[in-house]
């Protein structure tokens, strides 16, 4: 594994070679309790059995001993010579110090990837790490790795924002790969993507809508990949929302990471899914618009139609979505939702009455009164004492 010189999977070897010993006592045992009586004499059979166990506890501690304990490595054990290199790192920056080994130890390596994440001087960095052969180290080592610590290097490329590394985690996208390694290949995917210019970026971003079109991930890890995209999510999402063949679960999660963004860019991407199939599509456009915070183009027809949705869940994210609109409208709209037969959507229309300031509080106080709905006036009521007793205080 790159920058740790022990495998995490030691410890594992070690028990399985120590139960295989264990194991290897107990048949000796069974053959021999299965003997014949006078072929072998008891103190034989005592001695036998000694012997075999001796090896077992011998073979399992050396091998115990050769490995650090579980959850450790030796770079994590070795803090203080990462922190030296982390500040030679700093020294090089500023030309203060000589050049390093012809090959640079794992935790030089390390201490480069928590500079390159923390630095205001990445690209400075980049030009050093390309000199002393960061990147390519961090490649060979992609390229090398095998099973469970691919997400490790995975993770490292990321973190490196190793661009020639970028097909490499594309391809461990694939839905036979192991789970935990297509999340890491999705992380660093978007974290390389997020350090490209829009001119490398190219044709690139088709070859990543491809790869997330099969990579079958669940929506939340897919809006957390996504959302590591940062700057770069405006020059990506748009192709990736008007890919027509993109599966349900990825499309719900590339909205999801649209709203944490939140770029008012993103707005004319989303609005379209307000009246998809899917009804968690549908809330997952409104809950990014929301987050996003600017009404979508004709938001106020969208909206509209949106409130009187089949599905609560939809309602109370579209009814949210109304305090975007001018205050006219949205007053209106959420007067309507103060009635709707779900609690949900009365509490976020009364919310987000109070929100509005003023005018949403006056509507409140009306409503308190003069709704013809029971349960609209009884919310009303509870929000308009909240907003008296905020002023009071």
């Amino acid at each position: 594994m790159l920058l740790r010189n022990g495998s995490g999977l030691a410890p594992i070897a070690a028990s399985t070679w120590a139960l295989a010993l264990a194991g290897l006592v107990v048949a000796g045992a069974a053959a021999l309790a299965g003997t014949p009586l006078g072929l072998i004499d008891a103190a034989s059979t005592r001695w036998i059995l000694g012997v075999l166990l001796a090896a077992a506890l011998a073979t399992a501690g050396a091998l115990f001993a050769l490995v650090p304990p579980f959850g450790e490595t030796p770079v994590q054990g070795d803090r203080d010579a990462v922190a030296t290199w982390m500040d030679w790192w700093r020294e090089r920056l500023l030309g203060r110090t000589d050049d390093p080994p012809s090959r640079l130890p794992a935790p030089a390596l390390e201490a480069f990837l928590r500079i390159r994440e923390r630095t205001a001087e990445a690209a400075a960095l980049d030009a050093l790490g390309e000199r002393y052969g960061v990147r390519a180290a961090l490649v060979r080592q992609l390229e090398l790795t095998r099973g469970p610590d691919q997400a490790r290097a995975l993770e490292d490329v990321g973190r490196g924002r190793v661009a020639s590394a970028l097909d490499l985690a594309l391809l461990r996208l694939d839905p036979r790969v192991h789970p935990v390694i297509r999340r890491a290949a999705l992380r660093a995917s978007a974290r390389i993507h997020a350090a490209l210019t829009l001119r490398e970026l190219g044709d690139r971003r088709e070859a990543f809508v491809a790869a997330l079109r099969r990579c079958r991930l669940p929506v939340g890890v897919v809006a957390e990949g996504l959302e590591l995209l940062g700057d770069a999510a405006p020059a990506i999402l748009p192709t990736l929302l008007s890919d027509p063949a993109l599966p349900t679960s990825i499309l719900r999660g590339a909205l999801g990471a649209a709203g944490r963004l939140r770029s008012p860019a993103l707005v004319g991407s989303i609005h379209s899914f307000a009246t998809h199939p899917d009804a968690e599509v549908r809330a997952a456009a409104w809950r990014a618009v929301g987050s996003i915070g600017v009404a979508p183009p004709a938001g106020a027809d969208l909206i509209r139609a949106s409130v009187q949705d089949a599905q609560a869940f939809v309602r109370v994210h579209a009814t949210r979505a109304a305090g975007l609109l001018p205050a006219g409208d949205a007053i209106e709209v959420l007067w309507g939702r103060l009635g709707d037969r779900s609690w949900w959507v009365r509490l976020a229309a009364a919310e987000t009455l109070r929100a509005l300031g003023a005018e949403g509080e006056e509507s409140l106080a009306h409503a308190a009164s003069r709704h013809p709905d029971a349960f609209a006036r009884d919310m009303a009521r509870q929000h308009a004492r909240q907003g008296h007793r905020r002023k009071a205080s």
